[in-house]
């Protein structure tokens, strides 16, 4: 098994830098750009494409679904919009339960102020 080379972490990636670390080719991973629309590395003016942490996420995505779940590509593309779909719907879920929570806190407040009111009524209004 060849030796996988070890990259130290950074913002962006080089197709080549990507090509070694998931051991698949430069043209399979432009050809992947090409089918899923997830992918998007940013390029430079001189058109070098440069891969950021969030498309090494995709990519590694994308191989395991190809190559250890043997899907095809149309069954890959599902997936990894079933996958989007999952991670929107997991955010959302998030920011409801921040919003709750931060309505409890305000509940909270209020309650320990009353508390102290009625503990105190000489301080009182």
């Amino acid at each position: 098994m060849p030796r996988l080379k070890t990259y130290s972490p950074k913002h962006f990636y080089s197709i080549k830098e990507v090509s070694e670390m998931l051991q698949e080719s430069v043209s399979t991973l432009r050809y992947w750009e090409e089918e899923f629309p997830q992918l998007r590395p940013r390029t430079t003016p001189g058109g070098t494409r440069q891969y950021a942490a969030r498309d090494l996420e995709i990519l590694r995505t994308i191989k395991r679904l190809l190559r250890d779940k043997k899907l095809t590509i149309l069954g890959a593309q599902e997936a990894l919009r079933l996958e989007g779909k999952r991670l929107e719907t997991r955010e959302q879920t998030l920011e409801r339960l921040y919003r709750l929570r931060d309505r409890l806190l305000e509940a909270r407040s209020t309650l320990l102020q009353q508390s102290h009111v009625s503990e105190h009524p000489e301080q009182g209004v």
